[in-house]
């Protein structure tokens, strides 16, 4: 959190000095990268100790459906910030939003409790991991899943401005709509999948719907190449992508084996 706001604050600055250039953007991107990685699982950790195993599915549902409803908002209000005050004021208003969030980290009361150390590296504890994935069909199962889709099927989002600007000539406000289609998607997939799926169906959801997702990016795709229909029909495409998007999402539980 604190890597992401001091990148945001360096991007304001050459923002505002009119230095930015696409390296610093490239470069911010890969160090906000690693901090992500660090951030999600073990955010996903202290999620697990605040709450207890007993409360952990709810806890979970609500990160999920809160990190897709800002996926459904986020892109249109920043397309807005965009065409009101320049991308140095969009880096300055991430800068708070961050300085906001750290906050609220730093004041946590919650302590974990003292676990006995175990002895053995990094290296050693993710041998130990892998260990355990190659004993486990389920865990196997995921693992797969979710470098196919980290691979094949997330960077997609990265492409939705590129396809609204230059082959639908979209301005910022449309661009941030047409993003914010997956979230919509996905919101709705969460809705669906708390109110109506059973243990029984997790498996099949988990597969089919990153099949489905796959299978709509590659209609996306298709249709952004042939499509002259501006942004209607991108639009369209996004909505069933973020629905899959929710049931195939690999932050969900493990499928049954």
């Amino acid at each position: 959190m604190l890597v992401s706001l001091l990148t945001s604050a360096s991007l304001a600055a050459l923002a505002m000095t009119g230095m930015l250039a696409v390296w610093h953007l490239a470069l911010a991107s890969f160090v906000n990268g690693i901090a992500w990685a660090a951030d999600n699982p073990v955010r996903r950790m202290l999620i697990g100790q605040v709450v207890g195993p007993a409360a952990m599915g709810q806890a979970m549902s609500f990160d999920v459906g809160s990190n897709n409803a800002s996926r459904m908002l986020g892109p249109t209000v920043s397309g807005l910030l965009f065409a009101a005050v320049g991308i140095e004021g969009s880096f300055f208003v991430s800068v708070a939003l961050y300085l906001l969030a750290l906050i609220a980290a730093v004041t946590l009361r919650y302590r974990s409790a003292a676990v006995a150390r175990r002895w053995g590296g990094v290296l050693a504890r993710m041998g130990e991991g892998l260990q355990a994935v190659r004993r486990s069909p389920r865990l196997r199962g995921t693992l797969v899943v979710t470098i196919l889709f980290n691979i094949f099927g997330w960077p997609f989002t990265s492409l939705v401005p590129v396809v609204a600007q230059h082959r639908y000539g979209l301005g910022p406000e449309a661009t941030g709509i047409l993003a914010s289609m997956d979230g919509v998607g996905a919101f709705a997939g969460a809705l669906l999948m708390a109110a109506l799926a059973r243990p029984a169906w997790y498996a099949r959801l988990y597969v089919g719907g990153l099949s489905l997702y796959l299978l709509m990016v590659t209609g996306f795709a298709r249709g952004a190449e042939r499509d002259g229909r501006r942004g209607r029909a991108a639009a369209g495409r996004l909505r069933p992508v973020g629905l899959q998007h929710h049931a195939g999402d690999p932050r969900l539980p493990a499928v049954p084996a």
